[in-house]
């Protein structure tokens, strides 16, 4: 199979998995001037989460964006998905470590 037929991992971390769905809510709205809400958005990272193919992405969407759009829309998705599985897999750096603090639940003892 060839690289573009095959799903791409739905592995991303929370932060990114954020970035992504930012940036593919702004590239629908480039083509839905009209969309004001996520769930076209939803429906892409749902696809995204169900290991769907690039071709099985651009036919669902068709139906939304018409084809040409939908084949646009999901060649700019593979190549953003692709540059955010490279930097998760490369070796972390310190620019892009992020320290979470570590929440503790206070338990509250009677008065």
């Amino acid at each position: 199979r060839k690289m573009s037929d095959m799903p791409l991992s739905s592995k991303l971390s929370g932060a990114a998995a954020e970035m992504v769905r930012g940036r593919v809510q702004s590239k629908l709205e480039d083509y839905l001037t009209s969309a004001t809400d996520t769930v076209l958005c939803d429906y892409v990272m749902v696809m995204l989460g169900n290991n769907k193919t690039r071709e099985q992405v651009a036919g669902d969407l068709e139906a939304f964006l018409g084809e040409s759009v939908a084949l646009e829309f999901t060649s700019w998705l593979w190549l953003l998905l692709a540059d955010v599985e490279k930097r998760e897999s490369g070796p972390p750096s310190v620019s892009s470590a992020v320290i979470k603090p570590v929440s503790r639940v206070r338990s509250r003892s009677p008065a």
